[in-house]
């Protein structure tokens, strides 16, 4: 045709292969977005002294970690995030300390406040934003402390030491031990959980005040010597969930929110039935999203222990026992996708990563990542 410049062999080819090259490219930034979306930090508590404190990796969207950074911190045991997400409390040896929360993941320290007891071992935020609960263990006070408008922890408004020692195991019963304190499905109650004295103490907390006082029903119990320390409340259901350190016992009971009140459904080991592996401590429990599995971590049998929760009576079933890859596997949590759960393993110092299968909840080992003596995994999201 008059006129037409006929277009080169080869002009055809460039253009193939520059789509190509853009195909490559957009799959290749679609990954990384992808990971840079389902990727978080991951913040351990540690019994580290500075420069130690709290270690902080990145989460990849394969659950695998990466090293970040660590924020200097004496002795924080147990970390607890405001609902903001801007802030952070922890413990600073005898003390609780606040830090700021960066766009980048890192912490700030802002301020701390003498512990109103001795040997800090947990914290936690009132859904609020406006207090934080503390539980001393070596003395068996709790505390409360209002939070400043910055974030930073205020002077201490209670102090409550209820409890009297079992002394059904002298050598850790001899007085009361404080060793977990939050709130409950019902937000103005508050539990805490006393190692010493095999009792859930249960509180009525002033919002206006900051003060604590013992509910209609003050307390609920396990059994004598059982040693209670954690608990964790269903999501849906009236159901909670507690494990027992010298017993290694997990207990199911009825709770009813408005009153307080335990009511005992079952008791099972977090060991197997054949289990003959000498001393085992029950440690870290966490339940799912979905209330449809219970994990227990066992120190001495070097365990994490799955169980199933039947959703018509609240019982659990054991479905797994599989190895903390570490010794004294102390904390442990799921991850906000409940896809992934790590363990805190203190004599073992390190943390282990686990896919969590979503029918079955069965764990399988990923990988395991060095941190001198790890004690708690948090997420701030």
């Amino acid at each position: 045709r008059k006129g037409h410049v006929p277009t080169p062999p080869h002009h055809h080819t460039l253009i193939t292969k520059m789509k190509q090259v853009i195909g490559t490219l957009v799959l290749v930034a679609s990954f990384f977005l992808l990971q840079v979306t389902e990727a978080r930090y991951v913040y351990i508590g540690t019994a580290q002294d500075p420069p130690g404190g709290i270690v902080i990796f990145n989460q990849n969207a394969d659950g695998t970690l990466t090293p970040y950074t660590t924020a200097p911190i004496g002795q924080p045991w147990w970390i607890a995030f405001h609902p903001s997400g801007k802030y952070a409390y922890t413990m600073n040896n005898n003390g609780y300390a606040s830090f700021a929360v960066e766009e980048d993941g890192n912490l700030t320290f802002m301020n701390d406040q003498p512990s109103g007891g001795h040997g800090p071992t947990y914290v936690s935020v009132h859904p609020s934003g406006n207090y934080i609960f503390g539980a001393n263990y070596d003395d068996g006070t709790f505390v409360v402390f209002p939070l400043n408008e910055d974030g930073s922890i205020g002077a201490i408004s209670d102090v409550l030491k209820p409890g009297v020692g079992d002394n059904a195991i002298p050598s850790r019963q001899e007085g009361p031990h404080a060793h977990m304190i939050i709130p409950t499905p019902n937000d103005t109650m508050i539990v805490g959980m006393d190692l010493g004295a095999d009792k859930m103490w249960i509180f009525d907390l002033d919002t206006s005040s900051g003060k604590l006082s013992l509910g209609e029903v003050p307390y609920g119990q396990v059994a004598s010597g059982s040693g209670c320390r954690h608990i964790v409340f269903h999501p849906t259901m009236d159901y909670a969930y507690i494990a027992s350190e010298m017993s290694s016992g997990l207990h199911a009971f009825i709770f009813n929110s408005s009153r307080g009140s335990f009511v005992t459904i079952q008791t099972v080991s977090t060991n197997p039935d054949d289990y003959d592996g000498g001393a085992t401590y029950a440690g870290e429990i966490r339940i799912n999203a979905k209330g449809t599995y219970l994990y227990v971590t066992n120190r001495g049998a070097d365990t994490v222990a799955v169980f199933s929760i039947n959703q018509s009576n609240g019982k659990v079933t054991p479905v797994q026992w599989i190895s903390s890859y570490g010794s004294y596997p102390r904390g442990m949590n799921l991850d906000p996708t409940g896809k992934f759960l790590y363990v805190a393993n203190q004599n073992g110092n390190n943390v282990v990563a686990y896919t969590v299968d979503q029918t079955s909840g069965q764990l399988t080992y990923i990988a395991q990542y060095p941190v001198q003596i790890a004690v708690d995994v948090e997420f701030n999201f």
